[in-house]
């Protein structure tokens, strides 16, 4: 009896509209803060995204050696964030405004999925809920104000799933070709969301038994959507020599660092790119074996580098030298074509050859990569060199706040797919395989929490839902849930 009162009252307390807005105006309030506060953070990746957008305004050159004369055209990313840059580029080089926007597509974001919980929930409840968890996550909000894609794949991926619920499956041929844009946008900004759109109607057609579902509206969606793959793989072929519709380059070298991080924990490797190993807490080897682990990595890397040596050109030696002499470590060097398509080819060679001499290790390592990439890690180096409250508060919270998060989704949602069956509706099953679609594709890659960034909003929005489903007296469970 008291646990019905306290459910009531919790209830009555969430549902009312103030506090909606109120609520909103502490997000607001809160990313106006990130934005102050990280107004002048750099991060490593931001020299590459700027020089790229500086390329195609001032000489029509995608890539971020534009200015050399015998550049090659970028090999490593697809072009959509570039482009998103450059109108802001055109006007300013001050870096605040790309903030600003970027934290307005944040924001905006935010307000379609609250709207979006609004729409399938008879009140407030869900929705409040879910921008409750938001300052909690802050992190988005701080993604926001550093000059990566990922605030841009937030936008499109609540973009997409707000439209897509307002729609529902019986949607018309315009609001498919619709969705089929914003699809295609999102993959030139992130490709690794390739089969997104597959998911996505895969939910709809599950949830609708195959009655409501719409073939002819799923194909305009499908077809759309294929057809903004093809420039960047009509680019390629022109300056590459091959059709592909994602970067010739990046994949093998995540691929093979996704093997290795876990055997080289902590460790400067400068061969593909300059950056450090996360020190995790959990280790799947001993301490004593990672400087036997790194020379093993450096060996491979010094047979791969002497196997392709032939295929370097004077160009490439001549930008190599240009690099060394002018210090632009910062930016990875680009070499050409038949040079990146064959280390690729190397790369995913040799980390096949690793996954099946030992697929134990693998497996185990595969298994925390999935469930890792939804919450911050602890990185040891930085915890060890805490000595202040603020130094040990920035090494924690968000590793706290993201993991309290992740295990409140697991409880919520399982609870929820279990007592309440009206909490599996087309808009809830559409985010719970979205977002478990961007964990398992990057399983096989490297760790980075970040990676995850687009659909997080997603994950809360479940969350939100699932705790909305379970706070409902049982008198409500039948119909407080629409099943669009």
């Amino acid at each position: 009896m008291r646990i019905e009162l306290l459910r009531a009252r919790v209830n009555h307390a969430l549902a009312g509209r103030r506090l909606y807005y109120g609520l909103l105006g502490l997000n607001l309030l809160v990313a106006l803060i990130c934005l102050w506060v990280f107004r002048n953070a750099h991060n490593d990746d931001e020299y590459a995204y700027l020089r790229s957008a500086d390329g195609l305004i001032l000489t029509g050159r995608y890539s971020y050696w534009y200015f050399w004369p015998d550049y090659v055209p970028d090999t490593f990313r697809n072009p959509g964030y570039a482009f998103f840059l450059v109108p802001i580029r055109f006007f300013t080089q001050q870096l605040f405004p790309i903030r600003v926007v970027q934290m307005g597509l944040c924001l905006t974001a935010c307000w379609l999925i609250s709207q979006a919980l609004r729409d399938r929930i008879t009140d407030c409840r869900a929705a409040n809920l879910f921008l409750l968890l938001l300052p909690v996550n802050f992190q988005l909000y701080y993604f926001a104000t550093q000059i990566y894609p990922e605030t841009l794949g937030v936008f499109l991926v609540a973009l997409y799933f707000y439209l897509s619920v307002r729609t529902g499956p019986a949607r018309s041929i315009g609001a498919a070709a619709v969705l089929g844009l914003i699809a295609g946008c999102l993959f030139q900004i992130r490709p690794i969301f390739l089969f997104a759109p597959l998911a996505h109607l895969a939910s709809e057609w599950w949830i609708t038994r195959r009655t409501a579902f719409r073939w002819q509206t799923a194909t305009i969606l499908l077809v759309t959507y294929g057809l903004m793959l093809l420039p960047y793989g009509i680019w390629n072929k022109r300056h590459h020599g091959t059709f592909k519709i994602t970067p010739i380059e990046g994949g093998g070298g995540v691929f093979q660092l996704g093997f290795y991080i876990h055997k080289i924990p902590g460790s400067w490797i400068g061969r593909y790119w300059s950056t450090y190993t996360g020190d995790e807490v959990i280790k799947f080897v001993a301490p004593a074996d990672t400087a036997a682990n790194l020379a093993a990595y450096n060996a491979e890397w010094d047979n791969i580098t002497a196997e392709l040596a032939p295929l370097l050109t004077p160009a490439d030696q001549a930008h190599l030298a240009y690099i060394t002499r002018h210090r632009l470590y910062y930016l990875p060097p680009t070499y050409n074509s038949a040079y990146t398509l064959a280390r690729e080819k190397i790369l995913v060679r040799n980390t096949v050859a690793h996954i099946r001499a030992e697929p134990a290790f693998y497996l185990k390592t595969r298994i925390y990569t999935f469930f890792r990439l939804y919450f911050t890690g602890i990185q040891l180096a930085k915890l060890h060199e805490a000595h202040t409250l603020r130094a040990w508060a920035a090494a924690l919270f968000p590793f706290v706040a993201s993991f309290a998060t992740f295990l409140l989704a697991l409880g919520s949602v399982g609870a929820a797919l279990i007592r309440r069956r009206t909490f599996l509706t087309s808009a809830t099953l559409t985010a719970l395989l979205l977002t478990l679609y961007c964990g398992v594709i990057h399983v096989p890659f490297a760790i980075q929490a970040r990676y995850t960034i687009p659909v997080r909003l997603l994950l809360l929005f479940v969350t939100a839902a699932a705790l909305a489903a379970l706070l409902q007296p049982k008198a409500e469970s039948g119909g407080a849930s629409a099943t669009g």
